[in-house]
C-alpha cells in the first residue's frame, strides 16, 4: 500500500512538472527585485512618445513595467529574464514602457544588477542625461542597446570594461527632436573599446558624434576580422578617408556609413568581403569608379551609393548581383549607358539612377523585371522615343515611374498607362499623347504630367477617381473647360492646371474639395466670377488665379484674407481685397479709388491676421507635404527603402544573435 501511494505521488509530481513547468520554487533574487522596483519608481511615464514614430508598434502595447508589482515574482515580469539556477536578473528589455526621467546618473539602481547580460532600453526620454561611468560595472554585459531620446554627454571610457560585448547599439534620435542633444564617443574611448571587446559582432552607432575618431582608430576594426559582421556608423560625423581594408573583412555582412558628408573613400578593386549583404554609403563623398570586382558580392541585396561622387560607367558586372533588391546610384556623376545585362537582376525592386549624366535610349530591356516597383531615370540625358517590348505587360509590378527632366520624345506607350498603379512622372520631356484619356488617370494616386505636350480635354470621368490625391497637368496644351466632376475628388489636396488653354468658368463644385491645399489655375483663359464656394476650402494654403480673365468681386472671409494680390494679378476686371481696385454696389471698379483709401479701408488688423495665418498655413502646407503626406512617389519609394531597412533593423534583435 505504501509503495502504491509513493508511486502515485511520483506520478502526480511528474505530471505537474511536465504540464506546469512554470510552477517551481525558484524566485528572483530579492536584491535584484528591490533594484528593479527602485528603477521603476525613479521614472514617470509619458505615452505621447509613442506618436513620434510613424506606425509605432508600441501604440498597441501596454507598458512592460505595468506588471512590475512587489507581490509578484520579478522573474515573471515583462521585460525581465532570470538565470534559471541562481534567480539573478540577467536580461532587462524595455521597449514600450515610455519611461521619462534621469536614467543613467550616479544613483541609478540599474547598476546594482551586476549579473546583467543583456540591457535593452528603446524609445525612452532621458532628459539629456549622460551615461554614467558606473556602466562599466556591468562586466557581464554581452548585449547593450540604448536607443533613446535626449541622451547626451560623452560615452564614458569605462564602457571599455565591457569586454564580453558582442552587440552594441546606441542611437539618440536627435534628428527627430526640436532641441536635439548629442552624445559623443572620443578617440581614446573608441580605441579602448575596440581593443578590449574583441568579440564584438555588431556595432550600431547612429547619430553618435564620432568627430574625433580618426582614420587610424577606425583601422582598429580590422582586429575584429573574425567576429565583426555588422558595422553601422550612420550620421556620426566621422571624416577623413575610410580605411578600404575594412571593406575586405571576411565575415562582414552589413556596412552602413551613410550621412557622413565629410567621409572620403573608394571601393576596393579586389578581395571584397564576400558575405556582404548591405552596403550603404549615401551622402558621403566616396568617389572613383564602380569596379568590376563588385560582381563578387553574390549575397548583396542592398546597394545604396546615392549622393556620392562616383563617376565613370555602370559596370556590366552589376548583372551578377542576382540577389539585389535595391540599387540606388542617384546623385553621382555616372555616364555612359545602362548595361542591358542588368535585366538579369530579377530580384530588383528599386532602381534609381536619377541625377547623373547617363546618356542612353530608354532601357526597354528592364521591362521584363517581374519584381521592379520603382524606376527613376530623372535628370539624365536619356533621349528618343519610349519604346516597349513586344509584351502585353511591361513592368508588371511598377508603382513609381519617373523619367522627368530628360529628352524623351514621341507618344507615351498606352501599355504603360494601362498597367501602372502608383506615381508616373514624365514632366519636362517632350512626350505626348494625342489626347488625354481616362485610362491615364485610372491607376494613379498622384499624377504629374507637367511640362509636356499633352493635348485634349480633361476627361469628365476623372471624377470617378476618388482615390486621387494630386493632379498636375501644368505647362501642356490642354483645352476645354474644367469638368464639374473634379469637385467629386474628396481626397485631392493638390490641383495644378496652370499654363494651359482652359476656357469657361471655375465650377462651383470645386468648393467641395475640403482637403485641397493648393489650387493653381493661372495662365489660362478662364473667365467669369470667382465662386464664393471656394471660401469653403478651409485647408487651402496656396491659391494662384493670375493671368486669366476673371471679373467681379474677390470673395472675402476665412483663408481668402491670407492671399496676396499676386494671386489675382493680370485679371483687370477683378476688384476687392487685396487689390487696390475697390468695388461699388454693382460690383464694378470705382474709377477714382486710390491705393491710400483702400489701405485705410483694409486696416492693419486683417493684414496682421492674414500674415500670421498665411505663415502658419504655409509652414503647415510644407510640413504636411514633405513630412506627412509627401509626394506619393517619395512616400512609396521611402516605404520600399524602409521595408528593406526594416528587415535590416529587425535583424538587429540581440536576443536572436
Amino acid at each position: 500500500m505504501e509503495n502504491w501511494v509513493l508511486r502515485s505521488s511520483v506520478i502526480i509530481f511528474l505530471y505537474l512538472l511536465i504540464h506546469f513547468p512554470s510552477y517551481n520554487c525558484l524566485l528572483c533574487n530579492p536584491d535584484d527585485k528591490s533594484a528593479l522596483l527602485q528603477f521603476k519608481n525613479s521614472f514617470f511615464f509619458n505615452h505621447s512618445l509613442r506618436f513620434l514614430y510613424y506606425d509605432n508598434p508600441c501604440s498597441s502595447y501596454s507598458s512592460e513595467t505595468e506588471s512590475w508589482k512587489n507581490i509578484t515574482d520579478c522573474c515573471r515580469w515583462d521585460g525581465i529574464t532570470c538565470d534559471t539556477k541562481s534567480g539573478h536578473v540577467i536580461g532587462l528589455h524595455l521597449y514600450c514602457s515610455d519611461l521619462r526621467g534621469k536614467l543613467l546618473g550616479l544613483n541609478s539602481s540599474i547598476f546594482k544588477l551586476r549579473h546583467l547580460q543583456q540591457l535593452s532600453l528603446t524609445s525612452h526620454d532621458f532628459f539629456g542625461s549622460s551615461i554614467h561611468s558606473s556602466i562599466g560595472n556591468l562586466v557581464n554585459l554581452t548585449h547593450l542597446t540604448l536607443s533613446v531620446f535626449r541622451i547626451s554627454g560623452d560615452v564614458p571610457s569605462t564602457i571599455s570594461h565591457l569586454s564580453k560585448l558582442v552587440y552594441l547599439n546606441i542611437n539618440t534620435y536627435s534628428s527627430l527632436l526640436f532641441y536635439p542633444t548629442s552624445i559623443r564617443i572620443d578617440d581614446y574611448t573608441w580605441n579602448r573599446l575596440i581593443h578590449n571587446a574583441t568579440n564584438l559582432r555588431e556595432i550600431y552607432l547612429e547619430e553618435v558624434n564620432m568627430y574625433s575618431v580618426g582614420e587610424s582608430s577606425l583601422s582598429l576594426l580590422t582586429n575584429l576580422s573574425s567576429s565583426l559582421f555588422s558595422l553601422v556608423l550612420c550620421d556620426t560625423q566621422i571624416q577623413g578617408k575610410f580605411p578600404t581594408d575594412i571593406l575586405r573583412l571576411p565575415n562582414l555582412q552589413e556596412i552602413d556609413l551613410s550621412l557622413n558628408e565629410n567621409l572620403r573613400g573608394e571601393l576596393p578593386t579586389s578581395n571584397w568581403t564576400i558575405p556582404l549583404r548591405v552596403l550603404s554609403l549615401f551622402d558621403t563623398v566616396f568617389s572613383g569608379y564602380l569596379p568590376n570586382s563588385i560582381a563578387y558580392l553574390k549575397s548583396l541585396h542592398t546597394l545604396d551609393l546615392s549622393g556620392c561622387n562616383f563617376d565613370g560607367f555602370l559596370p556590366p558586372s552589376l548583372s551578377n548581383l542576382t540577389q539585389l533588391s535595391l540599387l540606388d546610384l542617384s546623385y553621382n556623376q555616372l555616364k555612359g549607358s545602362i548595361p542591358q545585362s542588368l535585366a538579369r537582376c530579377t530580384t530588383l525592386e528599386v532602381l534609381d539612377l536619377g541625377n547623373n549624366n547617363i546618356e542612353d535610349l530608354f532601357p526597354y530591356s528592364l521591362q521584363t523585371l517581374q519584381n521592379l516597383q520603382v524606376l527613376s531615370l530623372r535628370s539624365n540625358k536619356f533621349h528618343g522615343i519610349i519604346t516597349s517590348l513586344d509584351t502585353k505587360l511591361p513592368f508588371p509590378k511598377l508603382r513609381i515611374f519617373d523619367i522627368s527632366y530628360n529628352y524623351f520624345t514621341g507618344n507615351l506607350p498606352m501599355s504603360y498607362v494601362r498597367n501602372f498603379q502608383g506615381m508616373m512622372n514624365v514632366n519636362d520631356n517632350q512626350t505626348s499623347l494625342k489626347y488625354l484619356d481616362k485610362k491615364i488617370f485610372t491607376v494613379f494616386t498622384n499624377i504629374d504630367l507637367s511640362s509636356n505636350m499633352f493635348e485634349g480635354d480633361i476627361p469628365k470621368a476623372i471624377g470617378d477617381l476618388h482615390y486621387l490625391q494630386g493632379l498636375n497637368l501644368s505647362h501642356n496644351k490642354i483645352i476645354g473647360i474644367i469638368p464639374l466632376s473634379l469637385g467629386s475628388l474628396n481626397n485631392l489636396y493638390w490641383l495644378d492646371l496652370s499654363w494651359n488653354q482652359l476656357t469657361g468658368e471655375i465650377p462651383m463644385s470645386l468648393g467641395n474639395l475640403s482637403n485641397l491645399e493648393l489650387l493653381d489655375l493661372s495662365w489660362n483663359q478662364l473667365k467669369g466670377e470667382i465662386p464664393m464656394t471656394l471660401t469653403n476650402l478651409e485647408s487651402l494654403c496656396a491659391l494662384n488665379l493670375s493671368q486669366n480673365q476673371f471679373e467681379g468681386v474677390i470673395p472675402e472671409g476665412r483663408q481668402f484674407a491670407t492671399f496676396s494680390d499676386d494671386s489675382y494679378a493680370g485679371n483687370l476686371m477683378l476688384c476687392g481685397i487685396p487689390l487696390s481696385n475697390a468695388c461699388n454696389e454693382d460690383n464694378k471698379r470705382l474709377p477714382n479709388s486710390t491705393v491710400g483709401e483702400e489701405k485705410s479701408r483694409f486696416g492693419w488688423k486683417p493684414v496682421v491676421i492674414g500674415y500670421v495665418f498665411g505663415m502658419i498655413c504655409g509652414i503647415a502646407l510644407a510640413y504636411d507635404a514633405f513630412f506627412i503626406r509627401k509626394p506619393q512617389w517619395l512616400i512609396r519609394l521611402v516605404d520600399i527603402v524602409l521595408n528593406v531597412k526594416l528587415i535590416k533593423t529587425n535583424n538587429r534583435n540581440p536576443v536572436t544573435r
